[in-house]
């Protein structure tokens, strides 16, 4: 099993509610792909060096995880909306990288 950080970014057009349950949702793919989340970090609302589709702030959570290389792969392939917010959970492409 390697070692993984994974970074989400949701729209801050989002409620914190709703932003929570997103968040809760896209751990529970993670559980579910075989990964493990060894330590959640939720940043909140946050400022982003650039903008994404003219948004400022965005929400953002890190999570420590353990994996195998084809887990990932999973991952990759169930996010298949490359770095906008224009799926329906208001997610972008996770960032995910080996550590």
């Amino acid at each position: 099993m390697n070692q993984y950080e994974t970074v989400i970014v949701l729209t801050p057009l989002l409620s914190e509610e709703v932003a929570k349950e997103a968040i809760a949702k896209f751990s529970k793919i993670i559980t579910d792909s075989g990964a493990e989340i060894v330590q959640e970090d939720n940043w909140g609302l946050r400022k982003l060096a650039y903008p994404i589709e003219k948004n400022s702030f965005a929400y953002a959570v890190e999570d420590a995880t353990t994996m195998k290389g084809t887990t990932r792969i999973r991952l990759d392939l169930f996010f298949p909306v490359k770095g906008t917010f224009g799926n329906s959970e208001g997610l972008s492409d996770p960032l995910i990288a080996r550590i």
